[in-house]
């Protein structure tokens, strides 16, 4: 709800502007055992989100930050229903990590 205002004002105002969305780090939870991770549908939901509320207001979306890994790690999961997997995969030592399956999830949830 707060988007699009900021995106309407910002092009009114003339400042040539290129819109990014960030939809891990807003999106991480505690799992059991205390594991970090993210559900890959609040994500996906997130980036839908946003590119509506940027292009709804005429902005450009161009760019989407992602944290991946070309392993078929377990650090995210698709929804809180799946959390009992969270850990069988976990090799981050910091945040986690999409594998390529749900890197390309979301990438696909990306219309900009």
């Amino acid at each position: 709800d707060r988007l699009p205002p900021l995106v309407s004002a910002v092009g009114a105002a003339g400042h040539p502007v290129v819109w990014l969305s960030d939809p891990m780090h807003g999106n991480t939870v505690t799992g059991p055992g205390g594991l970090k991770t993210r559900l890959v549908t609040q994500v996906a939901q997130e980036v839908e989100e946003f590119h509506a509320a940027v292009t709804g207001e005429g902005g450009i979306t161009g760019g989407l930050h992602l944290e991946t890994t070309p392993d078929p790690v377990t650090e995210c999961v698709a929804t809180q229903d799946d959390l009992q997997e969270l850990g069988t995969k976990y090799t981050s030592l910091c945040d986690p990590r999409l594998n390529p399956r749900q890197a390309v999830a979301i990438a696909s949830a990306w219309r900009g």
